[in-house]
């Protein structure tokens, strides 16, 4: 189990021009912090993957964020199965 702390992209705006007022507050507000929690699938050079709920003998789960390394602040492991 881990804990995933990572910038997600925003997009601003919709499908309307925006005002100036609008499009600057986003560009000042930048990305979001946002926090994922669950079991880790992957680990690699480009991104890691978290699961948010598995069926333990591996046929299914649910939620999967795949998260770009270079998007991923800090990263701990919070829990680990007895048999790991």
């Amino acid at each position: 189990m881990v804990v995933v702390d990572w910038l997600d992209a925003v997009c601003a705006g919709g499908s309307e021009w925006q005002d100036m007022e609008d499009i600057t507050t986003a560009v000042a507000n930048g990305p979001t912090m946002v926090r994922s929690v669950g079991v880790l699938l992957e680990d690699c050079d480009s991104h890691v993957a978290v699961i948010d709920t598995i069926i333990l003998d591996g046929a299914a789960g649910g939620c999967v964020h795949v998260i770009p390394r270079g998007m991923v602040v800090e990263m701990h492991k919070v829990w680990s199965p007895p048999n790991e």
